[in-house]
């Protein structure tokens, strides 16, 4: 919904996750905007899919809407003389790294611990130009076929390409023949592979606390508990809404939010 003087945005599940919805709606009320309605809600696959149709042909169609529906966003009109115009330049560049200093996208894309920020449509060009043509380690894929091959040619010798998904489909048949070229090596990993076993998750477990104090890992939890109410915390891991992670800490601990 867009007029000359009020526009729509959302405050997507990353963000809404990760704790900015108060710092993004501040940026945008200190831009001039008034905040006509707000609403705290979340898409249903089919509402995303709906909102997004534009988009169906794309390739990044089934990930966008997975994503929008993975969790709460923040719904609002915003009002201000030349409202549309001005906020497209208030959020910047859909790409985040093309974004300007002080847009949305630039600020709160490198918050999130990316080093760089890229699309799938430019990822030859884009991996060429941040490795000097050296090509990457490793790719993880959630797209699939449409960009299995681009992803492939982005590796550098005895690279591996991960599978994490297939949100454009199944990747093709392959010849392994092709991987001799590099030595590459390819892998479909699943969390049952990871954690059969209770000295599975432990490593695993004890894996995520080293990323996370050793600033290597990001991790924004979505509610936080005193461990007086380990119970209550149960609870809310046994439900539909949240996923099995728990983090422990001194003071406490957390549980993340279902992302797919």
């Amino acid at each position: 919904m867009t007029t000359g003087n009020r526009t729509f945005t959302m405050v997507k599940p990353d963000a809404v996750a990760a704790g900015n919805t108060g710092n993004i709606l501040a940026m945008i009320e200190q831009a001039g905007y008034k905040i006509v309605a707000l609403k705290l809600t979340q898409l249903s696959e089919a509402k995303a899919g709906e909102f997004y149709a534009v988009h169906k042909e794309r390739p990044f169609y089934g990930e966008l809407v997975s994503f929008m529906s993975s969790g709460p966003i923040v719904a609002a009109i915003l009002e201000k003389d030349n409202a549309v115009l001005d906020f497209r330049t208030l959020i910047g560049a859909t790409d985040p790294s093309k974004a300007e200093e002080g847009t949305i996208r630039k600020k709160y894309a490198k918050n999130l611990g990316a080093d760089y920020v890229g699309t799938y449509d430019q990822i030859t060009s884009f991996v060429n130009e941040v490795t000097k043509d050296q090509g990457v380690d490793v790719v993880y894929d959630s797209v699939g076929k449409d960009y299995f091959d681009v992803c492939l040619a982005s590796l550098k010798d005895n690279g591996m390409y991960v599978l994490c998904g297939a949100a454009s489909g199944q990747v093709p048949l392959l010849d392994l023949g092709r991987l001799s070229s590099k030595s590459l090596a390819i892998r479909r990993p699943t969390l049952g592979a990871y954690t059969k076993t209770h000295t599975d998750r432990l490593s695993r477990l004890n894996n995520l606390v080293y990323l996370i104090q050793a600033g290597k890992l990001r991790y924004p939890p979505a509610k936080i508990f005193a461990l007086d109410e380990v119970i209550s915390a149960h609870d809310l891991i046994e439900s539909s809404t949240y996923s099995n992670s728990g983090l422990s800490a001194m003071s406490g601990f957390s549980v993340s939010q279902m992302t797919s």
